[in-house]
């Protein structure tokens, strides 16, 4: 089960009115898309096989005005459940990046011109209710 945090400058951060820039609606195209772009490529993503897209939770997070060396978008990835081998993990990085830039390109949009992608993987245990849809883990 996936946990994403996409954590943006303030051009790119969307409004909670739905209006903005095009750039703040591309942020939130984003991370609608991107369960079911995961649960689409489960398998290649080593994700727990049925996991629901309501499993693949995202968030919005905004830089601060003060942050060093931010870039304008940073998507964080973080894998819950098995552990992988180093060779497993670079794989599922490749497959991310390929997923990612596949969307911006395939939606035509331009991409953020500073961006950076950090993904993490480890156990957890857990469990969540969304839409009267329950998953433990």
């Amino acid at each position: 089960m996936p946990l994403i945090q996409i954590t943006t400058r303030h051009r790119f951060h969307p409004l909670a009115s739905g209006k903005g820039t095009a750039s703040q609606k591309m942020t939130v195209e984003l991370a609608r898309a991107l369960p079911g772009l995961f649960v689409a490529k489960a398998a290649k993503l080593h994700m727990e096989p049925g996991t629901p897209e309501t499993g693949v939770q995202v968030t919005h997070k905004k830089f601060h005005g003060r942050d060093v060396n931010a870039p304008d978008m940073w998507v964080l990835i973080q894998f819950i459940g098995e552990d992988l081998t180093e060779v497993q993990q670079t794989k599922v990085t490749g497959r991310v990046k390929k997923l990612l830039l596949g969307w911006f390109r395939e939606n035509d949009y331009t991409l953020p011109v500073d961006y950076a992608c950090d993904i993490r993987w480890s156990p957890s245990h857990g469990f969540l209710r969304i839409d009267g849809i329950e998953v433990d883990w």
